[in-house]
């Protein structure tokens, strides 16, 4: 699923020091599910998205994970 998160995280993992595994171990998450979430194969779950935002350091916020639609879906909710 396309969301604005995952640019953001592969460019993180593109800074020196920043790998995968170290996301992993941070985030308290398995390898495999980081490697996924890094290739767009999944999007993480709602702690793991938190997470992922402290140990970025904001450069990954966890609302960019949600899709237009989902975005959507809460602005119009919001709005009604």
């Amino acid at each position: 699923m396309k969301t604005r998160a995952l640019p953001k995280l592969q460019a993180w993992l593109k800074i020196d020091g920043n790998t995968q595994a170290k996301l992993a171990v941070a985030a308290s998450a398995d390898p495999g599910l980081v490697s996924r979430w890094a290739a767009g194969m999944l999007r993480p779950g709602l702690s793991y998205r938190e997470a992922i935002e402290v140990v970025t350091g904001g450069a990954v916020p966890a609302i960019d994970w949600l899709t237009d639609a989902e975005r959507k879906r809460i602005a119009k909710a919001k709005a009604a």
